[in-house]
């Protein structure tokens, strides 16, 4: 991938250096390179098995942000482009052609790009190529787990680095002891054949993690961000989620739904707030939630569902204009 390749978005905060920019994607897709693309494959179909599942907390998290008019929002732990795709297909946010997804593994953008999306390679280690004080808000969600304590540091001052005076920071994870965090000890860990290599942060350590000079109304809110799955009945359903924790989490193809649905139900026995999954028929607020627009209610999968409570935690941040 070269420079010449970028969308307008994605040039309007990279360096000018094309030179520079090249070598810098030179770097990155060596590393794509060398990762077994298998598991990313799967993750990637996993998302066209129900890619409204998780529209309910992207909503959620994009609400935190307001996007106006000719600003940009970098999703830098975007992947193939989870949180555009489903905020422009289901208009779950405004002006989602201003999301910008970024990700260290060339692959995922590349898919990003065919999907139409606006994609940018980036380390988030190193926004070497990104303009300092050029982008609006920046969104570290979801995979915060995936990096180790020492480089969550070290991407969150990449992150401050890049945003305007004013722009935005948003911070989220499922924090330790919370439904998303023990919903990955018990399915992920457990059953999958890639276990996580770092903990999930504790509340306190995504605290700290806007714990920066430049930043400030640092506040922290909670988000309801469960998995839904659709289908004409029950067991359809809990087939199609079924389906999705097979190839999203890389567990062993024939897992029977019986045992996800035992780890699942050993995750909120050890969260302790009360949490179960729920299979049956789908409410009209959960619907609305789900598909904000009136046409995607009109012809969505079916009328039953399986809910998988999840919640995580979201730190906000605003950079000081001095």
């Amino acid at each position: 991938m070269k420079y010449s390749d970028l969308p307008p978005l994605a040039r309007r905060i990279v360096v000018s250096d094309q030179d520079a920019v090249d070598q810098y994607f030179e770097r990155l897709a060596e590393l794509s390179v060398n990762r077994d693309n298998h598991d990313d494959e799967e993750y990637v179909a996993s998302l066209s098995i129900a890619p409204y599942a998780k529209n309910i907390g992207i909503a959620n998290l994009l609400g935190l942000l307001e996007l106006r008019a000719g600003q940009v929002l970098v999703d830098v732990l975007g992947g193939a482009g989870q949180v555009a795709i489903a905020a422009r297909r289901f208009g779950l946010c405004g002006r989602p052609e201003q999301i910008l997804t970024a990700d260290e593994d060339v692959r995922h953008i590349v898919q990003a790009l065919q999907q139409q999306l606006a994609a940018l390679p980036l380390d988030p280690t190193d926004l070497c190529i990104v303009e300092p004080g050029i982008v609006d808000h920046v969104l570290v969600a979801h995979h915060v787990h995936h990096i180790s304590p020492d480089d969550r540091l070290v991407a969150i001052e990449q992150a401050v680095s890049a945003l305007r005076p004013r722009g935005t920071l948003v911070i989220y994870e499922g924090p330790r002891g919370s439904s998303t965090a023990h919903l990955s000890d018990t399915v992920v860990d457990e059953l999958s054949a890639i276990p996580h290599t770092f903990p999930h942060p504790t509340r306190d350590e995504l605290l700290r993690l806007a714990d920066h000079p430049l930043l400030r109304n640092v506040r922290a809110v909670v988000v309801e961000s469960p998995l839904v799955f659709l289908a004409h009945d029950e067991a359809e359903a809990q087939a199609t989620a079924l389906d999705y924790y097979i190839r999203h989490y890389s567990l062993h193809p024939d897992t029977p739904w019986a045992l996800l649905r035992g780890q699942i139900d050993e995750a909120y026995r050890r969260t302790g707030n009360g949490d179960e999954v729920y299979v049956g028929e789908l409410s009209e607020p959960i619907e609305q939630q789900v598909f904000p627009l009136s046409a995607d209610r009109a012809s969505h999968p079916g009328p039953v569902c399986v809910i998988v409570p999840r919640e995580g935690l979201a730190v906000i941040a605003t950079k000081s204009a001095d």
